[in-house]
Parts: C-alpha cells; structure tokens; sequence
C-alpha cells in the first residue's frame, strides 16, 4: 500500500498510531450524523484493529488512508475503499470521513480525486461507488463534483443515495480542464 500525495495533501497508510483519532472520528455523533450510528469507544477500537489488520492485504482488498495536510502530519481525515465484488470487473466502494475542522474545505474532493487516480491507473477497479444518507448535502455536492453518477434509489433503501463512477468515465473526466 502506498502513500498517495496531491498539492495540499498526503494520504499515507493507516498505522496503529492513528486508533485515538479513528476512534474519535467515529464516536463522534456531529460528524457520524449521515453515516452511521457513532460507535462506543470500545467498538471503534475493535473496528479500527479490524479496519488496520485488513488495510492493504491484497490489490483489491480494503484499504484505509490518513488524510493529512503537507505541513502537519496529525490526521483530519480518513479515505478508503472496500471491494465488492471479485476482482475480474472489480467494483469497490469509496469513502471518506472528516474532522470537523477539515469540513468544507475541498479534501474530501482533493483527496477523492487522487484515490480514483490510482485506483483506475493502477487498473485495480472497473468502477467505484459511494453512498450516503439521502440528507447529507455535502456528500452530495463532492459525488457531483468529482462526477460520479447518481444510481436509482435501491428498492428497500429511500433514504440512501448512491453514486457510481466507471473507470472509462474517470478516464474522460481526467482529460478534461479543470
């Protein structure tokens, strides 16, 4: 697994130094508002050993980074994916959790940008996806800017939103000016 950088981030694997700032992340009720129920600080730290026993095992398996700014190594966020499906059309699931004080500030896009640049350069997917609660406006207005495309609402899920983004969608959006 490898460190990824943009011009104000680095995304670099997630280390065992990290459970504080993953557990606060998700016992956070403000900041888990649109994607889960905040975990107890006893499951964050099961999920987060999970989450970094799993981290980079394989090509397509799960992968989990630290967002972090260029000139400050502490985290403000948190970047991943999950395979869903078996590696011959690979599709994994994208996303993305920030810190508060990183909220509204163009990491998510930043940072989303650069993972779907390895993930389809490296030809490690066919096609992401990503979903949110259908409340979460920001998540919204990222999926739209990094062009993802909004699916039908899943029978038996209205209050979920899901977006897809194919690698020969990627592949034309990256050539485009900015």
């Amino acid at each position: 697994m490898r460190t990824i950088e943009t011009p104000r981030l680095i995304l670099r694997p997630l280390l065992p130094e990290d459970e504080s700032f993953y557990c606060r992340l998700h016992g956070d009720a403000d900041v888990m508002r649109h994607i889960a129920a905040p975990l107890t600080p006893e499951a964050a730290s099961r999920v987060f050993a999970s989450t970094l026993a799993r981290n980079g095992n394989g090509i397509h398996d799960d992968h989990c980074w630290a967002i972090t700014h260029r000139d400050n190594p502490s985290p403000i966020g948190l970047i991943g994916w999950h395979r869903l499906s078996a590696p011959m059309h690979c599709v994994g699931e994208l996303g993305a959790i920030l810190s508060d004080e990183a909220q509204g500030r163009g990491i998510s896009i930043e940072a989303g940008q650069a993972l779907m640049d390895f993930a389809f350069g490296d030809d490690l997917f066919e096609a992401l996806q990503s979903e949110h609660a259908i409340a979460h406006h920001y998540a919204a207005i990222m999926m739209g800017r990094l062009g993802f495309v909004r699916e039908e609402p899943r029978e038996g899920a209205p209050a979920v939103v899901v977006w897809r983004m194919s690698k020969a969608r990627w592949s034309v959006l990256r050539r485009q000016p900015a």
